[in-house]
């Protein structure tokens, strides 16, 4: 189902813990290290479709370490860090690691600001 995380420590925890299909943050002081904590648990998570970590006081560092932990999970199929600081290259950066890791299975990718998501194929 879907959990919204009510402090900072429980976003990396329930992205560990791998049962949840949607993991919602919003307005959590995560900040870089709670980002990486969260980049650390997407590696091994096989069941989170979608991640939004909204106004998190995210930075490059933190953002990166998302980035560098997408290129290994490729279950997300959603994922919303609008309003997070995380400047122009670590932006690309998610972009980049989004569009290569999952065009493979994608016809089509909507990008829109801070948000990535991949349209589902009707066959």
């Amino acid at each position: 189902g879907m959990v919204v995380c009510e402090k900072p420590d429980e976003v990396a925890a329930t992205v560990e813990a791998d049962e949840a299909h949607e993991v919602i943050a919003w307005n959590l002081e995560l900040k870089d290290a709670g980002a990486l904590k969260v980049a650390e648990a997407l590696k091994s998570n096989k069941q989170t479709k979608k991640l939004v970590l909204y106004k998190c006081s995210i930075r490059a560092a933190g953002a990166i370490a998302l980035a560098e932990a997408l290129e290994v999970n490729t279950t997300l199929k959603e994922f919303d860090w609008t309003g997070n600081e995380i400047g122009i290259v670590a932006n690309q950066r998610i972009r980049d690691v989004w569009t290569r890791t999952r065009l493979a299975w994608s016809d089509k990718i909507e990008v829109t600001g801070g948000r990535e998501w991949t349209q589902p194929k009707f066959s």
